[in-house]
């Protein structure tokens, strides 16, 4: 198993960013190098399982969680792996830090090659997750303090 974390700074509340994540709708405008569209299978018990269409892997499920009020945690099974990805939204001065934590096991060849793709992984998740969020914030013409309660 491959355990990875890395971080980023946003400039957006916590709340704003959170409520982002879970806004699975939109994954495709946050995620547009890698998500074509995503709808929701099921949502049993605060567990929403979720369809997603990535633009290279086709069709994958991911299982989404709130696990706080900080803290959210996406379970993805494609091909080449199965990955827990727990996301936090860290309250900081002039924004938010997100932080992402995964647990990745990998499945066939790269079963073999394992311990050298460590820093490959965190950069993809650096260019494909971290970045993505902060350029779409960042694209936006005010940034927000605050966001809907999820209360």
């Amino acid at each position: 198993m491959i355990r990875i974390q890395t971080s980023l700074n946003i400039h957006a509340s916590s709340q704003y960013l959170f409520n982002l994540y879970c806004d699975y709708c939109q994954w495709n405008k946050l995620f547009p190098l890698t998500i074509k569209y995503a709808k929701l299978l099921n949502n049993e018990n605060g567990n929403l399982t979720i369809s997603v269409t990535h633009k290279t892997a086709g069709e994958v499920i991911n299982i989404l969680s709130v696990v706080s009020d900080n803290e959210i945690k996406l379970e993805e099974f494609k091909p080449l792996y199965h990955a827990v990805f727990v996301n936090y939204f860290q309250p900081i001065n002039n924004g938010t830090c997100y932080r992402v934590t995964a647990e990745i096991t990998v499945k066939g060849f790269f079963k073999i090659v394992e311990l050298f793709i460590k820093s490959l992984i965190k950069k993809r998740i650096r260019k494909f997750v971290l970045v993505p969020i902060r350029q779409y914030v960042q694209n936006l013409k005010f940034y927000p303090i605050t966001y809907i309660s999820r209360k």
